[in-house]
């Protein structure tokens, strides 16, 4: 099983393998229950060493993209960290794309190298290029086409990702993302069941077990589940009990959540165009992402941004100029289906 594993891979050099592998690891407790980036941190030094034993090892700088990647995200990055991970995040996702040949991995690379661009021409081409791959793939930043279209034809990719790697948490994520999207909610609930059952409990399946709720209309269920979620300070605390609250249409209890998790745990743009939105906050929600959207990697972020959402459009495009232009040029639907409807949120 490992030199099929050093095979997929694409490595010759058993050391070079061995330092993937532990970077490989620690990615994997990096979107567990592991604190993110400084995780990540420690990945990139393994993935450093099998660079440096095997220089042509695309794998390697395929996995080192995803801290790039995070940095742009990350609330607490400034913008110069920002422009600097958005540069060396291209110069590595290049290096994957040249080295991976013909693989399907070159697919899944080829995606993130638009996403990432300043020109999303080939969005679709690129997204569905990725989605046809056969074999065991190699996702990362292709979930975002969950929520432009895509749903359907996704199911595939990380139902066989899933099988290629049991071990991993994003596939059950993705997969429950998917049915969230085709209005299948007892089914996402059930796929986060029987991942907790196998992998364990983390804080990325309770913010997509409320998610689900929400979706649903559920809103009771998803603020009882709160302040288990609330702790997480990147993807989905902030929201955690607003989001459940604008649901039940209490907008000044939402606000009032909101900005005490704000005095805790400082601000998280992504996470306040989603509560303003939900709360029916126009002028705040395109304020907040027209900030966004002259940030270094500005238009991924306000992609993720619709994507989880999921109200249809959380901001004007009026506001964001760089957004705007991507989304024109690369075709996708605008605005994105609305899967969470918030009794506020009147546009």
């Amino acid at each position: 099983e490992s030199w099929q594993r050093m095979q997929h891979a694409g490595v010759r050099n058993v050391d070079a393998f061995i330092e993937f592998q532990k970077g490989r690891e620690l990615f994997d407790l990096a979107h567990g229950d592991s604190e993110l980036m400084e995780t990540l941190e420690k990945g990139l030094v393994h993935f450093d060493r099998a660079i440096e034993l095997f220089p042509e090892f695309a794998a390697a700088y395929w996995a080192k993209s995803d801290y790039y990647a995070h940095v742009i995200i990350e609330p607490t990055s400034t913008d110069e960290e920002r422009a600097v991970a958005l540069r060396d995040l291209r110069e590595v996702l290049d290096n994957a794309w040249r080295l991976s040949e013909d693989s399907p991995r070159r697919t899944q690379v080829d995606f993130d190298r638009v996403l990432f661009s300043d020109d999303w021409t080939p969005m679709r081409d690129r997204i569905e290029k990725a989605l046809a791959t056969t074999g065991c793939p190699e996702p990362t930043w292709i979930e975002t086409a969950i929520g432009f279209g895509y749903a359907e034809a996704s199911q595939g990719l990380w139902e066989r990702y899933q099988r290629c790697e049991p071990l991993s948490i994003s596939a059950p994520l993705k997969r429950a993302d998917v049915a969230v999207y085709l209005g299948q909610y007892e089914k996402a609930l059930q796929i986060l069941d029987e991942a907790e059952v196998l992998l364990g409990g983390n804080a990325w399946f309770l913010g997509t077990r409320q998610w689900a709720l929400l979706a649903q209309g559920r809103h009771e269920e998803a603020l009882a589940i709160a302040p288990e979620v609330r702790g997480d300070v990147t993807f989905f605390g902030m929201s955690a009990e607003p989001l459940p609250l604008a649901l039940s249409g209490d907008v000044d209890a939402a606000r009032a959540a909101m900005e005490t998790w704000q005095a805790e745990n400082g601000r998280n743009l992504r996470n306040e165009i989603e509560i303003h939105a939900a709360i029916g906050d126009r002028d705040t929600a395109n304020r907040l992402a027209a900030e966004v959207d002259a940030r270094p990697g500005g238009p991924m972020m306000l992609m993720i941004t619709v994507v989880y959402c999921a109200c249809g459009a959380p901001f004007d495009l009026e506001a964001t100029p760089n957004f705007r232009k991507r989304i024109r040029e690369s075709g996708l639907a605008w605005p994105t289906e609305t899967v969470i409807r918030y009794p506020a949120k009147d546009w």
